[in-house]
């Protein structure tokens, strides 16, 4: 009855070894039961040495069934490490696109002072005296970092959005004059001549060659109102150097840079 519980087979499953603990248990039960019989038929030395292996045995069990729990509790617990990374990284993840911002920067990095007055010689050397010549490339947004280091003064005026789309606003602005500019007299609208009229009226030696616009240009051609919070976009421009100021004959040109 003892030797039915023995097995050599290697168990490595959780249910694998409860069910043989039980087994166990169930032929120690009945061992206890004919415990009384065995004794009297002079058999109680063999009866206790079965009896003894199969508690070797059930200890052995035991063993390997705390081995296999401390195990799974091990792997339950990086699994629960795993897991809160996981969980992070999609609210990272959730958060990131809930919060895309509808300007992305276009270059990685903003030209530096040596390379602005290489640009600027050269544009003074070419000495443009005609507009057909005349081209705009967008203004590189701004980005978190650069916002974060204007001054605090202007910074907490506006939002680097707001600037951002000041940028949209002046790139279409500019995009408008240029057409007008460059675009043959003759075919030139009433509207367009007088406003051909007041661009060249606003130009001055230092603006020659170069893509620039003035307030009035805003409201005309992008039809946007200049408030203060888009000087104050203006102003943190001209501190990232994306653009500059040329005052003169009572008007205040924003040139690209």
């Amino acid at each position: 009855l003892l030797g039915e519980g023995r097995s050599d087979q290697v168990i490595h499953t959780m249910e694998g070894l409860l069910e043989q603990f039980q087994r166990r248990a169930a032929i120690l039960t009945k061992a206890m039961v004919l415990r009384d019989a065995s004794l009297k038929k002079g058999t109680h030395v063999d009866a206790l040495r079965d009896l003894a292996d199969e508690i070797d045995g059930l200890e052995s069990a035991v063993a390997k069934m705390q081995e296999y729990v401390e195990g799974e509790e091990i792997q339950l617990a990086e699994a629960e490490t795993v897991l809160a990374a996981i969980t992070a990284q999609q609210q990272r993840v959730e958060h990131t696109q809930s919060n895309i911002p509808e300007r992305l920067p276009q270059n990685s990095s903003v030209p530096d002072e040596n390379t602005r007055q290489t640009k600027a010689k050269g544009a003074q050397s070419k000495k443009k005296k005609c507009e057909k010549g005349l081209s705009v490339s967008k203004i590189a947004y701004v980005r978190v970092d650069e916002f974060t280091e204007t001054p605090t003064y202007i910074r907490n005026r506006c939002t680097r959005d707001q600037v951002n789309q000041v940028i949209d606003v002046i790139y279409a602005t500019l995009t408008a004059k240029i057409k007008v500019l460059t675009k043959p007299r003759a075919k030139l609208s009433d509207v367009d001549l007088n406003r051909l009229t007041v661009y060249k009226e606003s130009q001055s030696s230092e603006t020659e060659g170069q893509a620039f616009f003035v307030e009035a240009d805003i409201k005309d051609l992008a039809g946007q109102k200049v408030d203060n919070k888009m000087r104050t976009c203006f102003a943190i421009l001209r501190h990232l150097s994306r653009i500059k100021e040329v005052r003169g004959g009572g008007l205040t040109r924003y040139v690209m840079m």
